[in-house]
């Protein structure tokens, strides 16, 4: 092909060139003149939409499933707190419970730390934290209701034992009413500061104080007529039967009755066998004109046991002077008579 020349203004120089090597068919597609779909953006936001989507879900079932094995430890560790046989919470009795809250709270806030170090996300931290709070509120509502439980039931066992310390000196010391009346004023006092710490309205102190005072001067009273002091047994009962309620007012009411008849036919058997050789005809006579009934039948009782035991008394006595008389005999073969005190033994 021959070479072109360009016509240029004056004084302007242009080389000649050879044409192009780039060569377009003449049967090229429109796209490879930069026309069709050539001319298009390739468009790969929804499969970056679908491939963050997936990455989430993956990462939230993950924290998920984290924060749930955390949970898991967390119940275990509430488990253990509560519940161990040796150390858990609920298991510690007495005064060994006062004490728990701390221990818990301590142990609690440990055995957390180190559950929440083996968590990674922040997200999972987050939600961590949640069912700590929760969690936390359940254990500690159930380790401070068991130590009131236990508080309770501690004061209470300790007055109770308190009272009943001081019922047991006064039957200790029943013979010395002072100390029966000291034992009573300390167990009412003990009585009104447990009332005061429960809260009790002053009726109910006065009728737990009345109980203990029935209780201690029951017993006293008891203890004289089973040791057959009937009249000192009447005296405490005179001066404190105001005292004495319900069961206690009962059995009491009934043994002195029993006590008091007791007592009086031993006296009046007493003054009956001291008349010089009396007869038991004479003696069962006496006891029958007594007035009071029981007393007359328990006097005319210790009466005839009297005279039965003098009459099998003087029948052992008999049988064994013939022993010996017939003893002494027989070893003397019957030629030397026995002793005169010996005769006269069995008559």
């Amino acid at each position: 092909m021959p070479m072109s020349i360009a016509q240029t203004p004056e004084g302007v120089n242009v080389q000649p060139s050879a044409p192009s090597g780039a060569r377009v068919h003449v049967n090229a597609p429109i796209e490879a003149f930069g026309g069709g779909r050539a001319d298009r953006t390739f468009d790969v936001s929804g499969v970056e939409r679908t491939m963050v989507g997936l990455y989430e879900e993956a990462h939230k079932n993950a924290n998920e499933v984290a924060v749930n094995d955390a949970d898991n430890q967390l119940t275990s560790l509430s488990t253990k707190l509560l519940y161990d046989p040796d150390t858990g919470a609920l298991n510690q009795r007495g005064k060994n419970a006062f004490a728990v809250p701390e221990k818990v709270g301590a142990d609690w806030d440990k055995g957390v730390s180190d559950i929440a170090s083996k968590l990674t996300d922040p997200m999972q931290k987050e939600a961590f934290a949640h069912r700590v709070v929760a969690r936390w509120q359940a254990v500690n509502e159930a380790v401070h209701r068991h130590v009131s439980s236990e508080r309770q039931q501690y004061e209470q066992q300790t007055t109770n034992d308190f009272i009943r310390n001081r019922q047991d000196d006064a039957l200790l010391n029943y013979t010395d009413p002072q100390k029966v009346d000291q034992a009573v004023a300390e167990q009412q006092a003990v009585i009104a500061d447990h009332g005061r710490r429960q809260g009790w309205d002053p009726e109910a102190v006065r009728h737990e104080q009345q109980g203990a005072a029935s209780v201690t001067y029951s017993h006293v009273i008891l203890r004289y007529l089973d040791n057959e002091q009937d009249l000192a047994a009447k005296a405490v009962y005179d001066a404190h039967k105001q005292d004495l309620t319900g069961a206690e007012s009962v059995i009491v009411d009934k043994a002195m009755q029993e006590g008091s008849s007791r007592g009086e036919s031993q006296r009046q058997f007493d003054t009956i066998m001291q008349k010089p050789g009396i007869s038991e005809a004479e003696a069962i006579q006496a006891a029958r004109a007594l007035k009071e009934p029981r007393v007359r039948d328990l006097t005319e009782q210790r009466v005839r046991s009297e005279f039965t035991e003098q009459k099998n008394q003087a029948t052992m006595t008999r049988e064994a002077n013939y022993q010996n008389a017939g003893d002494f005999i027989e070893q003397h073969g019957g030629w030397q008579a026995p002793p005169a005190s010996m005769w006269a033994g069995l008559s």
